[in-house]
Order: structure tokens, then sequence, then C-alpha cells
């Protein structure tokens, strides 16, 4: 359908963005759309990362993405001749009082707040989860316990360990998204990743916007998250983006008219099945060709 076609042309911008960047960070997936705003220290904490990583090729950064139910007053100001309301960034230390005070006002939900969304709202998927939880944790040590070091572990051997199965649990989590029996919760991934990608891979033969590129074809409404599985299938390092995260707020958010839905037939397998097969089957290749050149196969992931 329309939204089909509208999808596939955002994934071919997408991509020739990617081709055309001389850069060796891309950050993609900021939904503007839905009124995502980068959080206030997302440039600090990206360049951070970009720099700890040094000439250790192959990571991709993950930003969760939430929303506030209603407006937060602290960030909220009005122009004095417009009477506009503006939404100031919001910073880690406000998200996290936030959510202590009044946890119900954050949500990482966001499709029962889109305008036109499913007539059957999706719960969040595990591996949806996993990621908020993961970054969540590692966020919250960053702003109130030790300082980091370079991996963003602690001083404890327990947590150094913790935190480590954490980051373990979540490749395999997205790499096994790949997998026939982990088909339906690919298909209701209802994010687009925030992604800072790493445009040089794991091995120097690696180009990752030229291996792992959006799928033209398919609608990222339901395949959001195949692009994530492929690079953790490839055996890119997965993490998240330690203390920058996306939000909105209603004032940020589009305004709704009213019964506005859409039918979420579309998200169901019929008539992606052999593209997403093939992908999967052409990762499957190109991670065997890895093990070979001393890469570590995607099957040790799984």
């Amino acid at each position: 359908g329309t939204i089909g076609h509208q999808r596939s042309s955002r994934n071919g911008l997408l991509n020739m963005a990617e081709a055309v960047s001389r850069t060796r960070w891309t950050m993609v997936g900021v939904d503007v759309e839905r009124g995502q705003l980068l959080s206030l220290e997302s440039s600090y904490f990206a360049k951070r990362a970009a720099s700890i990583s040094g000439t250790r090729t192959g990571n991709v950064f993950i930003m969760p993405q939430m929303a506030a139910t209603s407006n937060i007053d602290a960030l909220m100001s009005k122009d004095s001749q417009s009477n506009n309301a503006h939404f100031s960034p919001m910073s880690i230390s406000e998200l996290l009082e936030q959510y202590a005070s009044q946890r119900e006002n954050i949500v990482t939900n966001l499709i029962n707040l889109d305008c036109n969304h499913c007539v059957t709202s999706r719960e969040e998927q595990n591996t949806e989860k996993a990621i908020h939880n993961v970054w969540w944790n590692l966020s919250k040590n960053e702003i109130f316990e030790t300082p980091s070091t370079a991996d963003w572990t602690v001083v404890s051997d327990s947590k150094v360990n913790s935190q480590t199965r954490a980051l373990n649990n979540l490749q395999k989590k997205l790499a096994s998204l790949l997998l026939e029996e982990y088909r339906t919760e690919l298909l209701q991934f209802e994010k687009h990743p925030v992604l800072m990608m790493d445009t040089m891979g794991p091995l120097p033969i690696m180009s990752t916007p030229n291996i792992v590129s959006e799928v033209v074809e398919l609608p990222d409404l339901c395949t959001n998250a195949l692009r994530l599985a492929q690079l953790a299938a490839l055996d890119y390092r997965i993490m998240p983006l330690v203390g920058a995260f996306t939000i909105s707020v209603p004032e940020s958010r589009p305004i709704c008219l009213e019964g506005a839905t859409e039918d979420c037939e579309m998200c169901d397998a019929n008539g992606f099945d052999k593209i997403i097969q093939e992908e999967s089957v052409r990762v499957a290749k190109f991670a065997a060709v890895m093990e070979v050149k001393g890469g570590r196969s995607w099957h040790d992931a799984l």
C-alpha cells in the first residue's frame, strides 16, 4: 500500500545518505515524525563513545526511545511574542529524576501514542525491553555510581561480570531475530532503532553501508529490527550509547485527528518471508566468510 511505498522510499534515502557520508560514524533512526528529540548531552556521549572506540572497528551504539505522556513543566517555555511552546532538550539526570518521581509519565511503547496507530496495539517485545534495560542500568551507573572505565564497567568484579553478561545476552537476542522461530518478534519491533554506526566493520574487508544497508523492498514499519539483527549476526559489537536517548512530549508530537488508525495486516509475514529469508541467508553466508578470515561465526552468538 501507500505506507509501504513511503517507507521503502525512506529506506532508499537512508542508503543514499550513508553512501555519500565521508565520516567514520553515522547516526540514523531519529524519528522526527514521532516528535523524538535528542537528549541534551547526546553529542557529548556520542563523541566520547567514538573516542573510546579508537582504532577498534565494528561498533554499533544504540539509543533508547521514550515518550512523556504529559508535558514536563521544567522543560517547557513560551515564546513571549508568538506564545508558542518550546521544549528544551532533557538531560540524563533530569530523565532519571523524572522517572523516580513520575515513573508513569515516561513510557517506551511509542506506538500507542502514534496518530496512525494500529487498531490492535502491540506490546513491546523481549528484545526491545532488553535494549532499554541494559541502557538504563549502565546509564544509572554513569550518573550515580563510581566513574566508569573505557568499557563503561565499574570497579566491582561482580558488576563487570553482570554488565558483560547483559551485553552478551543482548547480542544473542538481536542475532536470533534472524531465525524463523523469532519472525513474529522481528515483525513486531515497533521502533526504528536509533543507531550510531561505525562505517568500518569488524574486519578490514567490511564496509557497513555496503554490507548491511536498509532493504528497500521492505517497509520498515514491519522490519525495523532487521538491519540491527544483521549487524549483531555479523559480529558488530552492539552496545547502548550510555547517557544518550531520544524523547518526545505532547507538544513535540504531531496533532492527531480523531479516529486516525491504520490496518496492521501488512505487518504479517505474508509477502515478506521470502525477502527476509534471503537477507538472513545472505548474512549467514558472509558470516561464514568472516569465520574463515578470522572473524567469529554468528552461530557462536546463538
